[in-house]
């Protein structure tokens, strides 16, 4: 009986990673706004699709994206398009200070092509998808994808 009972415990365990996994990625959660620059970037590098934004005045105000990628570099640089139009590719300025909710952390900060000052937050991933922050009262929230 007690054999049994481990054995359908494994399988539940089994059952439940099987099902969060999507073409071999294990999703996960990682809170990055409290780790180290250098986990933080690691965890950045690459192409993501940004999907969406949502946040501002009303809390729940949302813009779709619907042809939007961001290339982190390893160089710490950032190639940013919308609808095939360059909208940044600069360099990123990464400075450690206060988000507007007191906390500590890395800020990422850049200018888009137009020369406007653009400062995000690394809240993390959640499953599969980036979450960056506007640093400042009534920020969005971005949603980005790793480009697979």
């Amino acid at each position: 009986m007690k054999a049994l009972a481990t054995l359908t415990a494994f399988l539940v365990f089994l059952t439940g990673t099987l099902a969060s996994c999507e073409k071999g990625v294990l999703k996960q959660n990682i809170t990055l706004k409290d780790k180290p620059l250098a986990e933080i970037k690691r965890n950045l590098q690459g192409q993501w699709q940004l999907h969406y934004e949502r946040g501002g005045i009303s809390g729940d105000y949302k813009y779709v994206y619907h042809n939007s990628f961001i290339d982190f570099r390893p160089d710490d640089s950032l190639y940013w398009t919308v609808d095939g139009e360059e909208w940044a590719n600069t360099k990123i300025d990464w400075k450690w200070g206060r988000d507007q909710f007191h906390d500590s952390t890395y800020i990422m900060r850049f200018s888009d092509v137009w020369g406007y000052p653009i400062s995000w937050g690394i809240k993390g991933i959640q499953e599969d998808t980036l979450v960056l922050y506007d640093i400042g009262a009534d920020g969005m929230s971005d949603y980005l994808t790793k480009k697979k």
